[in-house]
């Protein structure tokens, strides 16, 4: 995931207005345990793209692991 990691914030740099790579940033986040800057890379793709259903869904996912009992 290392490698993505580097990719995607690669990619941000030549493009920082794609809100499809700040929601695979944020997948990648994900799977890596960087569940805060997962949230905060997808409410960027929203930002961007304010109808995009899947980082919507990711960061309402992403939010309700963040405020569980487990992360208190």
């Amino acid at each position: 995931y290392g490698d993505a990691l580097a990719a995607f914030r690669k990619s941000l740099e030549l493009d920082p207005d794609n809100p499809l790579t700040y929601y695979n940033l944020g997948l990648t986040l994900g799977k890596t345990g960087m569940i805060r800057e997962a949230a905060d890379v997808f409410s960027i793709a929203l930002e961007l793209k304010p109808d995009f259903k899947e980082a919507a869904d990711k960061l309402k996912t992403t939010r309700s692991l963040l405020n569980s009992p487990s992360n208190q």
